[in-house]
């Protein structure tokens, strides 16, 4: 009975390690800016909108969403319509607390000056993430 929990221990363990491995995403299409007030200025400053994303590196649903959508050709090309914004909730802790993320990934479409205008909470897809970020764009562009 021993060996028996402590082959379960052993794989239970084995399987925590694989689901906190970063996982390899490819290149990202999307030039993300990873410090929350250098993006926040930028947007200010260039008078574009922003995508803000709030992810972290052990998380499964951040590395799809990397790996689905940030990597895709279409959507980095939208996406140079605005000031795009990935904060990691483990390296700034008091920037997600100012949005009230309570999940990650988060993601959010803020005005230039950094309001928040809208969450989005729609379908991870690339398809989707692009006509938010048009939509978005065509809002603030002059």
């Amino acid at each position: 009975m021993k060996r028996y929990i402590a082959i379960l221990a052993l794989a239970a363990l084995v399987a925590l390690a694989a689901c906190t491995e970063k996982a390899d995403v490819g290149p990202l299409s999307i030039d993300f800016v990873h410090d929350y007030q250098k993006g926040l200025s930028m947007a200010k400053e260039q008078g574009k909108p922003i995508m803000l994303v709030f992810e972290a590196d052990w998380c499964g649903a951040c590395q799809e969403l990397k790996s689905t959508v940030f990597t895709d050709k279409s959507v980095g090309e939208a996406s140079k319509r605005l000031i795009n914004i990935s904060v990691n909730v483990d390296k700034d802790k008091e920037s997600p607390n100012q949005y009230q993320v309570r999940y990650i990934p988060a993601v959010f479409f803020l005005d230039p000056s950094g309001a928040n205008v809208m969450p989005y909470q729609g379908p991870r897809t690339p398809e989707h993430f692009i006509k938010m970020m048009n939509a978005f764009g065509d809002r603030f562009s002059s």
